[in-house]
């Protein structure tokens, strides 16, 4: 066994890295002059006179990276408060006030509290005013304004750019019922189509339940040439109306003439002629006694018009209420039933 010279614990003989401090022995020739020492018995004193070795130097080294690194935060932190405080300059500057005055004035503790107390009220109150004024202008009624173009002017083109602002700036503008973007600023910019000799745009301010409303007209200005078009555009849109609305009454007089044709065939029809006979009754059941059809729910009178009036008609009471039975004996079936005496056909046999 020998001793480490850099931690004193024992170790092998043969052992090149300590495994108590995990210095490297191997070709150390510091290693070598301490064995050297130990064995001709120097002094201690000599001994620990022993330079700085391997081990100590890997620490230095550590220690200045880790000094480097710590510098380095240090630098970029003092660049984001710097930045956070000129951004938040409102309230950084206090801070450096609040600062200042703790590290760098003779002021007494006491004082330096009540001057600190006095700066954190001051600042409550304008954040606290601001909130409000904040609230205040956002919750107020919007003001409308149209730099460009003013009311009622002219001018020789198709289309026109508006522009304006309005306060608060969160409000909802639109045009001819047309929602308008709003920049962050409050100003606005909507392009229009000029289709007339009059163009009337209304354009309307909404915030918090409040309008403003401004309507703006604009005249348009046509060169000689889009009148004659315009003229052309006109004449053609009116022959196609005229032309529309002739081939509707065309339509509509063969739709008469259809529906009159019909109405005489049915008139001349046998089942027409039930139905005109009993106009209380549908067209469906007037068909069916035309096609000497019987069916259950059918009343008595029908049936009384298909085959006139019945051989027999026998009421009958047994405690249910009136029953009745009407037969025909030269027919098949013969007899129907009206089992609550409501003048409809119940059963028939």
């Amino acid at each position: 066994m020998k001793k480490c010279p850099f931690c004193a614990e024992e170790i092998r003989d043969k052992a090149i890295i300590c495994k108590h401090c995990k210095s490297s022995l191997e070709k150390d020739e510091t290693f070598e002059q301490f064995i050297s020492k130990d064995q001709n018995k120097t002094d201690k004193k000599d001994t620990q006179t022993i330079p700085t070795y391997k081990g100590n130097w890997q620490k230095d080294e550590e220690k200045n990276i880790t000094e480097k690194d710590l510098k380095l935060l240090k630098i970029l932190g003092w660049i984001v408060v710097v930045i956070i405080g000129i951004w938040l300059w409102y309230i950084g500057i206090p801070a450096l006030i609040c600062w200042y005055i703790w590290k760098k004035s003779k002021i007494t503790t006491k004082k330096k509290k009540m001057i600190y107390s006095g700066i954190v009220l001051l600042l409550s109150i304008l954040v606290w005013a601001g909130l409000i004024n904040s609230t205040m202008k956002n919750n107020r009624a919007p003001i409308l304004t149209i730099t460009e173009p003013a009311n009622n002017q002219s001018f020789q083109v198709d289309d026109i750019s508006i522009k304006g602002s309005v306060v608060p700036s969160q409000s909802k503008i639109t045009a001819n019922n047309k929602i308008i973007e709003i920049n962050s600023d409050g100003s606005f910019s909507y392009n229009t189509k000029l289709l007339n000799e009059k163009n009337v745009i209304s354009i309307k301010a909404e915030n918090n339940g409040q309008t403003d409303e401004i309507s703006l007209t604009i005249n348009r200005i046509f060169t000689e040439e889009e009148i004659i078009e315009r003229q052309r555009v006109e004449a053609e849109q009116e022959a196609k109306k005229q032309a529309e609305l002739e081939a509707q009454k065309i339509a509509e007089e063969e739709r008469i003439a259809k529906e009159k044709a019909e109405q005489e065939a049915w008139d001349a029809s046998k089942a027409g002629k039930i139905c005109k006979k009993n106009p209380e009754w549908s067209k469906n059941d007037c068909e069916k006694l035309a096609n000497n059809k019987i069916w259950i729910g059918m009343s008595i009178s029908m049936l009384k018009e298909l085959r006139g009036l019945p051989n027999s008609a026998n009421p009958s009471d047994y405690g249910f209420g009136k029953q009745w039975q009407w037969c025909w004996y030269d027919y098949t079936p013969s007899c129907f039933y009206d089992d609550n005496d409501d003048g409809l056909i119940d059963s028939y046999n």
